[in-house]
């Protein structure tokens, strides 16, 4: 019995809260008829006001150079605008060849503690351990299962496979 009459207590509480929903909506789209301008009404008058304007007058001692006075130490240089600044281009970077590489993968023996990795540069094949360099100084700098570090001047690329 005592669900009951929660559930009724519970139903008028949720319709009062929808009438307010619908009731918010409702005053949202009709909009507020006090707005509305008459073709016919005057614009209301702005006053003009007149620009005041002043000078600054630095007549007084400078706390950072010992009393000497502003304005007596004003150059014709410090008057004048400032040049107007000079546009450099940025120089675009050195862009390194890198041929075309492709890592295979690597052997190892059980014997061996250096791996050989197997490498494609320019559709030559080789087969190069650490430390070993190929034409045009690329070095092998480090091998791993699914990747190998290649060195050229000081540039370092990891390609994978």
């Amino acid at each position: 019995m005592k669900n009951k009459s929660l559930t009724y207590v519970m139903v008028v509480v949720v319709g009062i809260v929808w009438y307010n929903v619908f009731f918010r909506i409702k005053s949202n789209l009709a909009g507020d008829d006090a707005t509305i301008l008459l073709p016919n009404a005057q614009p209301l008058a702005v006053k003009a006001h007149e620009r005041d304007t002043f000078a600054l007058h630095a007549n007084y001692p400078d706390p950072f150079r010992g009393g000497s006075n502003v304005a007596a130490t004003l150059t014709a240089d410090m008057l004048a605008p400032p040049p107007a600044p000079v546009y450099q281009e940025p120089k675009a970077p050195k862009v390194e060849y890198w041929p075309r590489v492709q890592y295979f993968g690597l052997v190892k023996r059980t014997e061996s503690k250096k791996p050989l990795c197997i490498i494609n540069i320019d559709d030559m094949l080789f087969y190069l351990r650490e430390g070993e360099s190929v034409s045009d100084n690329y070095v092998i700098r480090k091998i791993f299962r699914d990747s190998v570090i290649i060195q050229h001047n000081k540039t370092r690329r990891t390609f994978r496979k």
